[in-house]
């Protein structure tokens, strides 16, 4: 009964709210499978593990641009805040498919700054997407409920 109150389950029968919810769960995997395995993968091709943790830090700091960045531009109106998530995701997604394709180590260091930064742009629009698609009045319930789906939906990675 108190998962019953916790959250409003009438957004499962919102075809726009099970759809955003979808895409974040979907962008949300690919974005931390690939961050995942980027580490194994230099390690793999015989990065040392001081570069291999220089990856993470290159994709860390572009996350933050990436993330004031894509806010910015997200505010200039030239797209809508939905059209640039959806491109994101799907960047992420051809990106995630490219990796294995990645050889040396320069390349891993141009990788993870493309995924941070098209990661950051991703996550800063998360909780505009909602109020343009769901409203502010819904805003909370739709944010608390995709995010538990997403955690959801990241359980087997």
């Amino acid at each position: 009964m108190f998962m019953y109150k916790l959250y409003d389950w009438t957004l499962f029968k919102d075809p726009v709210w099970l759809l955003y919810a979808a895409a974040v769960s979907t962008g949300q995997s690919g974005y931390m499978t690939v961050c995942l395995f980027l580490p194994a993968f230099a390690t793999e091709k015989g990065v040392s593990k001081y570069l291999v943790s220089s990856l993470l830090s290159i994709a860390g700091a572009f996350t933050l641009v990436g993330r004031i960045g894509g806010g910015a531009f997200a505010d200039l109106g030239l797209l809508k805040r939905y059209t640039l998530s959806c491109i994101c995701t799907a960047i992420l997604s051809v990106g995630a498919f490219l990796l294995p394709f990645v050889p040396y180590y320069w390349a891993m260091c141009v990788y993870a700054a493309m995924l941070g930064l098209i990661g950051g742009v991703f996550v800063a629009q998360i909780v505009s997407v909602v109020i343009e698609l769901m409203g502010i009045e819904k805003m909370s319930p739709s944010l608390g409920l995709s995010f538990m789906v997403s955690g959801l939906s990241q359980i087997p990675i």
